[in-house]
């Protein structure tokens, strides 16, 4: 049996006719328009301008940034961003393998790579090795691979994580360099970072660096209570790892007006005599009682 559609033209010679819904010329209007709409919601300019400023290293950004690249093959914005991307696809692809397996494969690859490869290949295995437990084989990898780092161009985030390894691994003067380039750089809010290292380093028994930081934090700041109070923790720092000399040293060169505070003088008092600096102890004693 027929549907109902079917039987009402049975018998019909001509041409079936058909409901008209939109005219070629009103679908071609509504085209533009719509064109015009997504064009206006979504101007491709703004788009791009988007993904510069966000950064994002995801899958959908990243396929976005390979349709825009053909548009625009000559964009060097896009093509660093890309460049960055692809690193990031490296980095993934990395991920499982152990600090030591990357070791081995690196170490022949870094002297036959370009800065480019050097920054990815370096990138990975000190991002793993960051979070490696202590021991003299990693401190000793370390001090084999920090060197291949010098001279590349590195974001800040990796510049920190570098400074950080090279404390780690008892390279000072290469930490202390890339911690005044990295400050000369004026980054946003360090004493956030210089606090939370020097927490960092004296977990893991490093007196001597942790001191460091603190005294350093107090050249980033031009609130006298913050001043005081990384010079404490800094000379306290010194004091609990029985670097004396050291101590005494730090008192020289960062107390200034500090040595006018009461409290600071006490400080530098206790600690005078708990290093055996008697006439230095009874210096600071002096000038606390011509206070009173």
């Amino acid at each position: 049996m027929l549907p109902p559609r079917s039987k009402r033209y049975v018998g019909h010679d001509g041409r079936i006719p058909r409901e008209k819904t939109l005219t070629l010329l009103e679908l071609s209007v509504g085209s533009i328009v719509l064109l015009a709409l997504l064009a206006l919601m979504f101007p491709r300019d703004s788009l791009v301008e988007r993904v510069l400023q966000a950064n994002q290293q995801d899958a959908l950004t990243h396929a976005y940034l390979a349709n825009l690249l053909k548009i625009e093959p000559d964009n060097q914005q896009l093509l660093a961003l890309a460049a960055q991307h692809q690193r990031f696809v490296q980095q993934r692809a990395y991920a499982t393998l152990s600090w030591q397996k990357l070791y081995h494969d690196y170490h022949t690859q870094l002297t036959n790579s370009d800065a480019s490869q050097r920054s990815v290949l370096l990138g990975v295995w000190f991002d793993k090795i960051r979070f490696v437990p202590p021991s003299d084989e990693r401190n000793s990898r370390l001090r084999e691979l920090l060197p291949f780092a010098q001279g590349l161009d590195w974001i800040e985030d990796q510049q920190k994580m570098l400074i950080e390894l090279s404390f780690l691994a008892s390279e000072r003067e290469l930490a202390q360099k890339m911690l005044n380039e990295w400050l000369m750089s004026k980054p946003a809010n360090p004493l956030t970072w210089l606090d939370y290292e020097a927490k960092l380093l004296l977990g893991q028994g490093h007196y001597q660096d942790s001191a460091y930081m603190r005294l350093i934090a107090m050249g980033q700041t031009n609130n006298v209570q913050e001043q005081k109070t990384f010079f404490l923790e800094g000379l306290k720092t010194y004091m609990a790892g029985g670097l004396y000399q050291q101590t005494m040293d730090a008192i020289d060169r960062y107390a200034g007006n500090l040595i006018e505070d009461e409290a600071v003088l006490r400080s530098l008092l206790r600690f005078s005599q708990a290093a055996g600096q008697h006439q230095r102890a009874r210096y600071y004693a002096k000038l606390l009682l011509e206070m009173k």
